[in-house]
């Protein structure tokens, strides 16, 4: 019998496909809450938002996927194939996805209803201090109070499948980078 360079590697028996991305859906779920909180306290300039905060849970959300896949493929023996790890990383995605709507619902419902009402102000003073045409600013008026009239359990949910799709994307690119074929030997 002829023994292998590299030892095999076997997914151990004892291995829960689950407990890791549970634990880190429920890390970044919890983390995305915080930053939820925190964004509306102190960071409402809609600038600062898209190009400070959203750029930061971009790049938080691909090390949390990343690092929840490359967790899975040691806990499976060193190597993990496409779909497991894209399978893993969804898992992630979904509770913390889960947990990031619900709380933003109970946050803008009954923590800081005015939230949305400073971020209104925020931004059509912005826009007026830029030099936006009125109409410009007429209009996103207008949808501040169509959105604050509309935040329904609907919304949150339509929200909560659009963000499930772009996340997907995300989830996809770090289950390419954690993947890693076992290695064939011919005989």
């Amino acid at each position: 019998m002829e023994q292998s360079v590299f030892p095999s590697q076997q997914t151990p028996e004892s291995f829960n496909r689950f407990a890791i991305p549970v634990r880190w859906g429920i890390i970044w779920g919890i983390l995305s809450c915080i930053i939820t909180t925190v964004q509306h306290m102190f960071f409402m300039d809609p600038y600062a938002l898209y190009l400070g905060i959203y750029g930061l849970v971009f790049v938080l959300a691909l090390a949390m996927y990343c690092v929840a896949g490359i967790q899975q493929r040691k806990a499976m023996g060193g190597y993990i194939d496409f779909k497991s790890a894209f399978q893993a990383i969804f898992v992630v995605i979904i509770i913390s996805s889960l947990i990031s709507t619900v709380y933003t619902f109970i946050y803008f419902k009954w923590i800081d209803a005015d939230a949305l009402n400073r971020l209104q102000e925020q931004t059509l003073n912005s826009m007026e201090k830029w030099g936006a045409p009125e109409a410009s600013i007429e209009d996103a008026a207008a949808e501040f109070e169509k959105s604050k009239d509309g935040q329904g359990v609907g919304d949150y949910i339509l929200n909560f499948a659009k963000g499930l799709i772009f996340s997907s994307i995300l989830g996809f690119i770090c289950a390419a980078i954690v993947k890693k074929k076992k290695p064939e030997f011919g005989v």
